[in-house]
Formats: structure tokens, sequence, C-alpha cells
């Protein structure tokens, strides 16, 4: 939540689809979600290496 709700905006979660099976979690996002949310990219993609000292997977598809 933290990583969409930073700006001043509301965060586009249309573009944005969470799936979760066992301890593997994934969050894709529609095309050019990410260089329309740069900022927002940014910050998943360091959630993604916060959780590699996790016993948890966190993927992440930017379309």
């Amino acid at each position: 939540a933290v990583a969409l709700c930073h700006a001043r905006r509301d965060p586009d979660v249309e573009g944005l689809s969470l799936h979760a099976l066992g301890s593997r979690h994934t969050i894709s996002t529609r095309a050019g979600w990410a260089a329309a949310y740069p900022q927002s990219a940014h910050l998943l993609r360091e959630e993604v290496v916060a959780w590699q000292k996790t016993p948890w997977e966190f993927e992440l598809s930017l379309g």
C-alpha cells in the first residue's frame, strides 16, 4: 500500500493484479503502467529486494 499511495493522487489499481500461491506472491501490471507510475514501479522493485531476505517469494511483472 505504501508503495502505491506515496503520491498525491490515487493509485491506479485497475492496472494491477495480485496472485498468491503458497509462499509465492506475484504482482503483475498492465502494459504501460510502470512508465505511467515510475516511482511506484521503483518502490515495488525495492520491495522485491527486501523480500529476498525472507522465506517468501515476491515477483514483479511490469507490463
